[in-house]
């Protein structure tokens, strides 16, 4: 059941809205009440005018907030991939606390790690890896149905898994992968392996997880 309960920045911005009504209330038959306009006529556009004002001063408040966090994250965020010694080729773009990795490097396991470290740092809220392989001399010798053979082996391997449900396309060493699932586990499971087919560059996960 998804939680309906609304978030911090919501209920800033609602108490931002009320608070700008209460003044507004307040100082609109002061503002507007010396140039003709009668009382209630001056409360209401002043409880307008208030409402609107505190929203908007709150909004800008956690727009400014946001940024000089995202700003501090894309800086812990360059440090811990020059501590790790990851490739320079690695972009780092932070928006609202996700992290997107772009850029190509020479190896799987690069990749992986890109991903894993920059998850780590706290107030990263997700990481969308769109980091590529480097294009290679090597090419995918093998085909779509022996890349899903190996997949669906290795779940019967691990007994509690099913990949009958995915489907491989292959193209220009290009995997994407499409189907249903029965757990995020799987979904990411199918990926690697889609990623150590050797000459592989690129692998797109589309695989679904059923209800």
């Amino acid at each position: 059941m998804p939680d309906l309960r609304p978030d911090r920045a919501t209920l800033a911005k609602f108490s931002g809205l009320a608070l700008g009504v209460i003044l507004g209330s307040v100082l609109g038959p002061i503002v507007f009440g010396p140039i003709g306009m009668g009382l209630p006529a001056a409360a209401s556009v002043g409880c307008f005018a208030g409402a609107l004002g505190g929203y908007l001063l709150v909004s800008l408040t956690l727009l400014i907030a946001r940024y000089r966090q995202d700003a501090e994250l894309v800086r812990a965020a360059e440090a811990v991939k020059a501590e790790l010694g990851l490739p320079k080729t690695i972009s780092i773009k932070i928006k609202n606390g996700r992290a997107t990795l772009e850029g190509e490097v020479e190896r799987y396991s690069e990749r992986h790690e890109a991903e894993r470290a920059i998850s780590t740092i706290p107030g990263i809220k997700q990481v969308i890896n769109r980091i590529r392989m480097r294009p290679s001399a090597e090419r995918v010798s093998t085909s779509a149905d022996d890349i899903r053979k190996r997949i669906t082996d290795h779940f019967v391997r691990l007994a509690e898994l099913d990949g009958r449900g995915i489907k491989v396309h292959l193209r220009d060493s290009r995997i994407v992968l499409e189907g249903t699932v029965h757990s995020v586990f799987e979904a990411s499971q199918a990926e690697d392996l889609a990623w150590n087919i050797p000459g592989v560059v690129e692998v797109q996960n589309r695989l679904e997880v059923a209800a």
